[in-house]
């Protein structure tokens, strides 16, 4: 008999906000470059943080891996 445990919540580092640079006033052509890598390096992280949360979820869904989202009981009976 299984009896289901509850799912531990997905790191607040993973779902947190990324933070939105700011674009700056006036937009120079210089400007637009820094601001380019700073999307960039916001776009990496958001990508990072959700391969992050798809390793989660595959460990939650594989019991190969250990699934630990449930209780095996069948030796107790």
């Amino acid at each position: 008999m299984y009896v289901p445990a509850p799912v531990p919540p997905i790191s607040t580092e993973l779902t947190a906000d990324t933070p939105v640079p700011a674009v700056p006033d006036p937009l120079t052509w210089g400007a637009s470059l820094d601001l380019n890598i700073n999307l960039l390096s916001a776009l990496g992280q958001c990508n990072a943080d959700k391969a992050g949360i798809r390793r989660v979820e595959l460990m939650r869904a594989s019991p190969a891996t250990g699934n630990k989202n449930h209780i095996d009981n069948r030796g107790n009976e």
